[in-house]
């Protein structure tokens, strides 16, 4: 517990530092000011990009979670993630369209490979499921591995649309 405390109490005062290296450099003008405009931008870009990962994460997570390329016609309809914490682990969920040709292609695809964890849920995949009260599950897959990484994904009755899940621990 210590630890921790120790751990955000020297990133609180590295911020704080940033933070009074920036706002000088801003006060002294000219091309100082550009530098530390440019700093300060590139930080928030950074972590608003962590916070809110780019479409690419959720096609990389769908390719990993599936063993399958990403479908032409994919768009996302729903996607969120954690934040990865001390360890990198993470949740990532997303609920994609696709044309009724890939959602063939992906359904005769689909393993039956299952663990003994079975549906693991989580806040990421409550959200989908609540923002979409509508989805009903055709057929799903889910594995798990011993290094920790949990794959759930499934294909929706009611519109050729697919749900994958990705949890590590």
């Amino acid at each position: 517990m210590w630890f921790l405390i120790l751990v955000i109490a020297v990133c609180l005062v590295v911020i704080i530092a940033w933070i009074a290296i920036l706002i000088k450099l801003w006060r002294k003008g000219g091309i100082r000011r550009v530098i530390s405009t440019a700093i300060a931008a590139g930080v928030i870009f950074l972590v608003y990009s962590a916070i809110y990962p780019h479409e690419s994460f959720y096609k990389e997570e769908f390719e990993r979670v599936t063993r399958l390329p990403f479908p032409a016609s994919g768009k996302f309809l729903f996607k969120e993630a954690t934040y990865p914490d001390f360890h990198g682990d993470y949740t990532s969920c997303a609920l994609l369209e696709v044309s009724e040709k890939d959602y063939e292609a992906l359904k005769s695809k689909m393993r039956p490979q299952q663990s003994s964890l079975g549906v693991i849920s989580s806040q990421c995949l409550h959200h989908l499921f609540q923002s979409f009260s509508n989805l009903e599950v055709a057929s799903e897959t889910y594995t798990d591995d011993p290094n920790g990484e949990y794959n759930y994904w499934a294909l929706v009755a009611s519109r050729p649309a697919v749900i994958i899940h990705y949890v590590t621990w």
